[in-house]
């Protein structure tokens, strides 16, 4: 350990910020300067320094969630039926997005169908996008019976 008395305010820096992993410039003065690297050198490693690095994200790869995730965890899928409804609003969704893309799949496909049918076929959520189209009266839900 350097002594802390002895050493220049630049090496205490140095020393701060290897200790602690920070990048700092500099202290707002000597005596805080001493006080920080004191209690730098003194503090246990944090239970985040023993936990083992993140696992690095795969790319192309995103969390399912909704019917996918329902079913895969074993819990019930509360499931509705969408269906296109026969005026068409005056807003048209962007020719990329996904809103346009269920209306395409929606019109190819020429039938009703289930959320769940709608998330396998486009394997994510689609409760944000088939709630926006309802919201500008593109598509009507209704609940399944079961």
């Amino acid at each position: 350990m350097m002594d802390l008395k002895t050493a220049t305010t630049k090496q205490l820096v140095a020393e701060y910020n290897r200790l602690t992993g920070k990048n700092i410039k500099k202290f707002s003065s000597r005596a805080a300067g001493e006080k920080q690297v004191l209690a730098a050198t003194n503090k246990p490693l944090s239970a985040v320094a023993l936990l083992p690095p993140k696992a690095q994200k795969v790319k192309g790869a995103r969390r399912v969630k909704g019917a996918i995730a329902a079913e895969a965890a074993g819990r019930p899928v509360i499931d509705y039926l969408v269906t296109l409804t026969p005026t068409k609003a005056q807003s048209h969704p962007n020719s990329k997005s996904l809103r346009r893309q269920l209306i395409e799949w929606m019109e190819k496909r020429g039938t009703p169908a289930a959320i769940s049918q709608i998330e396998k076929h486009f394997g994510r959520s689609m409760r944000g996008p088939i709630s926006k189209l309802r919201e500008k009266d593109w598509l009507a839900t209704t609940a399944v019976a079961e």
